[in-house]
This record gives structure tokens, C-alpha cells and sequence, in this order.
């Protein structure tokens, strides 16, 4: 009889536990942009979120960009070659709001810090005679609504558009490998985009 009452007492102590943990829903977010498959020139985007209130999160991420292309041009004699990349770190807040089963709304605004640099090298046959260099520092703010669709508890897909401000101060090195001139400028410029939802991310939730 002891063994009865202590197999039951475990077995409801077991599913009270299992309840409780299937009650709390998952408040960490891990997820990648996937627009790197279908444009090597994207950015790869990682992110993190913390859901701090049901409907509200704070997000972490990382953009990074790296391209590099060459072109020949009609002469079939010069061309040019080109390589940039830049880092972004970013910090944001996400409100979200459920509205059937499966699906939710979000919006909320992204700051960034951003690095980046270019690099253009001109050619003639093999002969390399001017390069540019420039080294970029800025700040974005970018407001972003989105849209995800819960396949799973730990798992979701979602897009998102934004609006995309930047300034940045730019530093320009123009060499001519022939003769050894050189010159350097900075400018300020200041922009405003706007970014489609063009890409999707995968998140998972823990």
C-alpha cells in the first residue's frame, strides 16, 4: 500500500512539475537573418531577445557585411576591384502584439553603432595604379515593424521593415601608385532609407 501511495504521490508530483514548466513561456530569443542565401551582399544579421513583460523585449544584435566584386571594363585592358565590410552593434526595444493562433505583430526601434571600410583598387593589365581607402564611423536609428509566424513554441520565423537614419563621418585616402600622390578628405553625411521586408529570420526560443 506505502508503495502505491508513494508511486501515485511521485507520478503527481511529476505532472504538477511538467504543468508548471509548460506554463511558462519561453523568454529568451535567438535567431540569424537568412537574406545571406539569396544575396551574398546582405547583411548577416544575429540577434538576441529577452522578453522582459508578455509583450514587451529587449534585443541585441550584430550586422555584418563583407563584399567583394571586380569589374572589366570595355576596353578589356583596365579594371577595378573593390572589398568592403562593416560591423554594427545594436540595441532595441520590441513590442509585440498576438492577434490569432500563430501569428504576431511587433514594432519598436533599433540604435546602432557602425564601422566600415572600403577599399578600390584600379588596374591596368596586372598593373595596379590608384587605390582609395575609406574608413566610415557612425550612428543609425532605425524604427522597424514586423510580422512572425509561430511554427512551434521554440520556434518562429518573422520579417521586418524599417526606416533607416544614419550619420556618418567618412575618411577618404586617394593614392596614385604611378607617380606616389596622395590626398585625404573627410566629409559628414547624413541619410535616410527605407528597408522592405525582404529577408526572414529564424528564431528560436528558450
Amino acid at each position: 500500500m506505502k508503495r502505491t501511495f508513494s508511486l501515485g504521490g511521485l507520478i503527481l508530483i511529476a505532472f504538477c512539475t511538467n504543468a508548471q514548466e509548460e506554463g511558462i513561456a519561453p523568454k529568451n530569443h535567438i535567431g540569424f537573418s537568412a537574406r545571406i542565401f539569396n544575396n551574398p551582399a546582405s547583411p548577416f544579421v544575429i540577434m538576441s531577445k529577452r522578453q522582459l513583460q508578455p509583450a514587451f523585449a529587449l534585443r541585441l544584435g550584430i550586422t555584418m557585411t563583407v563584399n567583394s566584386q571586380k569589374t572589366n571594363f570595355s576596353d578589356n585592358v583596365s579594371s577595378n576591384k573593390q572589398t568592403s565590410s562593416s560591423f554594427a552593434p545594436s540595441i532595441g526595444v520590441e513590442w509585440q502584439k498576438h492577434f490569432a493562433e500563430k501569428w504576431t505583430f511587433y514594432g519598436g526601434a533599433d540604435a546602432r553603432a557602425i564601422l566600415a571600410w572600403t577599399r578600390s583598387t584600379d588596374f591596368i593589365g596586372t598593373q595596379s595604379t590608384a587605390e582609395s581607402l575609406a574608413s566610415s564611423k557612425g550612428i543609425n536609428l532605425s524604427p522597424f515593424i514586423g510580422l512572425r509566424y509561430n511554427i512551434i513554441e521554440q520556434l518562429y520565423i518573422a520579417t521586418e521593415a524599417s526606416l533607416s537614419l544614419n550619420y556618418f563621418e567618412t575618411v577618404t585616402t586617394n593614392r596614385n601608385l604611378l607617380n606616389g600622390n596622395e590626398s585625404t578628405t573627410k566629409f559628414y553625411s547624413y541619410s535616410a532609407a527605407f528597408q522592405p521586408a525582404v529577408g526572414l529570420f529564424f528564431f528560436y526560443r528558450f
